[in-house]
């Protein structure tokens, strides 16, 4: 297995160093002294990575859900909050 490499993380997840240490909950001057060569990142920093990468893909290939129109006999207004407020004042307001 090859050696992590932070600098080819950062680039392929699109991610800032401060963005990177913001998700891994550690400075930013750890993470540029990493990328400098001057600290070796640590390896649960590493699992955080390869976790955050994971997550990433995750969601850049999974499909946002879509309102789908259905054939219901009520106008989709009827299903708003809004109406369902107007509603409970109404049933308030003859009790």
């Amino acid at each position: 297995m090859s050696p992590f490499n932070l600098q080819r993380f950062l680039e392929a997840q699109q991610l800032t160093p401060a963005t990177l240490a913001s998700s891994l909950r550690v400075s930013e001057d750890y993470i540029r002294a990493v990328l400098a060569g001057t600290m070796a990142l640590t390896p649960r920093d590493e699992a955080g990575c390869l976790a955050l990468a994971s997550r990433l893909n995750r969601e850049r290939h999974t499909q946002r859900a879509h309102q789908e129109a259905l054939p219901f006999a009520e106008p989709p207004e009827t299903f708003t909050r809004e109406y369902a407020r107007v509603q409970a004042r109404k049933r308030g307001a003859t009790r």
